[in-house]
């Protein structure tokens, strides 16, 4: 019993040192991962934040929820077990509300980039079934086509046309594309492929994760660009910097960031030696995304047909 409390205590201490959450600075990241300590048997979720360097700057807090995803108004969204979303504002000091799917698992959740009126949610259960939830109300829910059931891994988030969900489950294949404005199912994109993680891109189009490698598909789903990232595969998480020109990549026990056009590494965090930290989502306050426009001249460089 004494040596549970001494490891609790050693495993809280961080915590408690940064108990005052700091703002938010231009380029900062936050990250959602699982933690091992060597000196403590269970694996615990955590909240960290980094700055654009990859420094670690603050440990949040534990059981944050995941995925943390951001609307255009600023506001957080943190998907907790039990079926519940916590809606925080735009710096995390505050709860302002929360929403519910009628499950008690969701797997991951996108939210509306664009919409300013609106809080609109996309969360995705286990069971396969997709609920859309605006300004905290459930509006309709939906089965997802093709996804394997039932959902333990999976990646989602809505295409800049504002009704067409990206989605991938790791195992089935390919991107699969499902407009929610007239329910219909278009062909999967890349179906050869094993696919963990989807981003869309701005104007259409989206980047998505094959173990250390990223590829980038404009809207009519044609390949673009493609790149060797890393070799700490499977990549877990991807978010676009501040700068639309970098990408985060969570992989293994740290974050990245590369520069898109040449996968020229240019930040990262340091694993930790007595300490297992896998991120899980990665969330940049401020984000924004690359057109597909801007990233075929990388393409054209690369070698990529068009």
């Amino acid at each position: 019993m004494k040596q549970l409390v001494l490891a609790l205590a050693l495993v809280l201490a961080p915590l408690a040192a940064f108990a005052q959450p700091v703002p938010f600075e231009k380029g900062d990241v936050l990250v959602v991962g699982s933690v091992k300590y060597d000196f403590f048997n269970e694996t615990l979720q955590q909240l960290r934040l980094f700055n654009s360097n990859g420094d670690l700057k603050q440990l949040l807090e534990y059981n944050p929820g995941t995925p943390i995803v951001q609307d255009v108004n600023g506001n957080f969204y943190a998907l907790q077990s039990g079926g519940t979303i916590e809606i925080e504002d735009s710096q995390r000091y505050a709860i302002i509300g929360h929403a519910t799917i009628n499950e008690p698992n969701g797997v991951t959740m996108t939210v509306d980039p664009s919409n300013p009126f609106a809080s609109k949610l996309y969360v995705l259960g286990r069971s396969g079934l997709l609920y859309y939830i605006n300004n905290r109300a459930r509006i309709w829910v939906v089965q997802l086509p093709g996804i394997g059931t039932p959902v333990t891994t999976a990646s989602i988030d809505l295409l800049a046309d504002q009704c067409t969900i990206a989605y991938t489950d790791g195992s089935t294949g390919g991107i699969r594309l499902f407009n929610i404005c007239n329910f219909r199912t278009f062909s999967v994109v890349a179906p050869d492929q094993r696919y963990q993680n989807v981003r869309a891109l701005a104007e259409g189009g989206f980047v998505a994760s094959r173990d250390g490698s990223l590829d980038f598909y404009d809207g009519t789903g044609r390949l673009i660009l493609t790149g060797f990232y890393t070799t700490a595969s499977p990549i877990n998480a991807i978010a676009f910097d501040v700068d639309p020109a970098y990408i985060w990549i969570g992989a293994g026990e740290v974050i990245m960031k590369f520069r898109i056009r040449d996968q020229i590494l240019v930040a990262s965090s340091v694993a930790e030696p007595s300490t297992r930290f896998h991120p899980l989502s990665i969330t940049v306050p401020g984000e924004t995304r690359p057109t597909p426009r801007s990233l075929v001249a990388y393409g054209r460089n690369r070698g990529v047909r068009h």
